[in-house]
């Protein structure tokens, strides 16, 4: 009887034994799962930020270069009317030197 009861301790600790080696083995894979999980988020929230980042400087850029235009033309614009007022003005300096000259 107490060799049964001995062998049935033993059956018992072998399989407890058992038991605690697949929980470990589960938590180690469950754990590297997690990182694997974490790894795969990690890349894919990266790529999405790398993604929006792109097409707000894309999209700045656009913005940047419609505004460049929109001085480029105020410019040619100032500059014609300088033209004008220059055009304006010769006939008169040309005018008063002549007569300072005379």
């Amino acid at each position: 009887m107490v060799a049964e009861t001995i062998k049935k301790v033993q059956e018992a600790e072998g399989k407890a034994d058992t038991i605690a080696k697949e929980c470990r083995q589960q938590c180690t894979d469950m754990v590297d799962q997690a990182k694997k999980d974490a790894a795969a988020l990690k890349e894919a929230r990266l790529q999405e930020a790398k993604d929006k980042a792109g097409a707000a400087m894309e999209a700045s850029k656009k913005e940047a270069e419609k505004f460049m235009e929109s001085v480029e033309a105020d410019i040619q614009k100032e500059i014609a009317a300088l033209k004008t007022l220059a055009a304006g003005k010769e006939a008169q300096a040309t005018e008063a030197v002549i007569q300072a000259l005379f």
